[in-house]
């Protein structure tokens, strides 16, 4: 027997059991297969191929042919968890040597154990800073605080809520954004086009404007400070209307 009491990382609520992932999980990394991208090349493109990080390609067979649990066994996403590190396989499908293939006696606890994985700080299950990987042996050890389970589903059930809700704030705040942007360039446009502000005919004209830069240019280039350009062009407003 040995005593784990400086491994738990928390208390839990009464009723919630601690367990390391081995024991309620089943491995099925033995089952997996890389191809590598030269074979995948000339292939008809039918099932999902997965790595360390999720999709990658299709392929024209499978492996898989149920709901699996995945988790990213190696790859830098194991420290800069810009994606899930844990995800969802269903139907038919590929996984290369990059992901753990996770099965449990009892699947309706995969989802929990999903969420769990992505939430904890993975760093002591982590080896490799170059090339960072998670073994099966560190993956194995990891403890999981496991409630009881129709919590298991109530807490899923909320989860799936709570990310369709941040997903959807997501996509709508793409949505603003373009839209901030349309508006940026449509603001400019008008204020380009002097139709931004009401037009004064008693305010001063441009081409006055530039004829004093002109003439305070000529003043320059008389005292020598700067010299005149050669390809200079002056842009005027013809009788018929048209610009030369």
């Amino acid at each position: 027997m040995k005593c784990i009491e400086d491994e738990i990382p928390f208390e839990v609520p009464e009723g919630w059991a601690w367990a390391r992932f081995l024991a309620i999980t089943i491995n099925r990394d033995s089952e997996r297969k890389p191809i590598s991208a030269s074979q995948r090349t000339d292939v008809e493109k039918i099932y999902d191929y997965y790595g360390a990080s999720g999709k990658i390609d299709k392929i024209d067979k499978y492996i898989f042919d149920e709901k699996l649990l995945l988790i990213g066994e190696d790859g830098a996403n194991l420290v800069t968890r810009s994606k899930p590190i844990a995800f969802f396989a269903e139907g038919k499908y590929w996984v290369n040597n990059h992901a753990h293939c996770i099965d449990s006696p009892d699947k309706s606890i995969l989802q929990f154990i999903c969420f769990f994985i992505n939430a904890i700080n993975l760093e002591k299950y982590v080896t490799g800073s170059a090339q960072p990987k998670m073994t099966q042996d560190n993956m194995n050890s990891i403890l999981v605080a496991l409630p009881p389970y129709k919590e298991q589903q109530l807490i899923s059930q909320q989860l799936d809520i709570i990310w369709a809700s941040i997903d959807k704030i997501e996509f709508e705040k793409e949505n603003v954004l373009k839209l901030v942007d349309n508006a940026k360039s449509k603001i400019l446009d008008l204020a380009i086009r002097g139709k931004l502000v009401s037009q004064d005919s008693n305010n001063e004209p441009a081409s006055v404007l530039l004829e004093r830069i002109r003439a305070e240019k000529e003043e320059l280039i008389k005292q020598g400070k700067i010299k005149r350009d050669k390809k200079e062009s002056v842009i005027f407003k013809g009788d018929d209307n048209s610009y030369y």
